[in-house]
Order: structure tokens, then sequence, then C-alpha cells
């Protein structure tokens, strides 16, 4: 009993707070890139949530309005401070993000 008050008590501290925060059923192109850099379908899927166009500047697969880059863009072109920084809390940690920007900071050839 006093470890499922200790994993309720955590879930309401750390927990997503996104209503949205749902596993899509369809995985979509920018989904697998994330996954196949190192991320879950969880992960993938909050962190292109959370970096979504808002709704009054979406149009179908936007990825740049008014010098804005959102989605896969934005994760892409985050330095890795910066991506730590916002989706830290949301991973249990930065060993994840650390590993999955080793892969999008390498240079490509």
């Amino acid at each position: 009993e006093e470890l499922a008050k200790w994993i309720a008590g955590v879930m309401i501290k750390y927990g997503v707070r996104e209503s949205s925060a749902h596993l899509l059923q369809d995985e979509t192109l920018w989904e697998l890139f994330l996954r196949r850099a190192g991320l879950n379908a969880f992960a993938a899927q909050v962190i292109l949530a959370a970096l979504k166009a808002p709704d009054d500047q979406a149009s179908g697969d936007t990825i740049q309005r008014d010098g804005a880059d959102f989605g896969l863009t934005a994760f892409v072109k985050m330095p890795m401070k910066e991506r730590i920084r916002r989706f830290e809390h949301l991973l249990g940690g930065t060993r994840i993000l650390l590993r999955v920007s080793e892969q999008l900071d390498i240079r490509w050839q």
C-alpha cells in the first residue's frame, strides 16, 4: 500500500500533463525517424506533440511558419542543451536524450 501511494505521488508530480498524451495507432514518418534515433514510441509522440505548431498557425504538415520551426524540424535543429532542458522531465533524465542527440548531431555525409 505504501508503494502504491509513492507511485501515485510520483505520477502526479512528474507525469505528462498533456491531455493528448496517448499513443496514436499509426506511426508517422517523423515518429519513425525519432524511434530510429533511439526514442520509444511514447517519447517520440510526446516530443512531437510538444513541438506541434499552434492550431492557429497549422496548415497541413507545415514545419515552418513565420520563421519558427515546429515538429521534427524544431527538435533536430534544437541544441542538445535545449533538448535536455525541455524534455528530460518527460523522459526521466538525460541518458536517452544524450544518446539521441549524439545520433542527431553527428556530421551527416
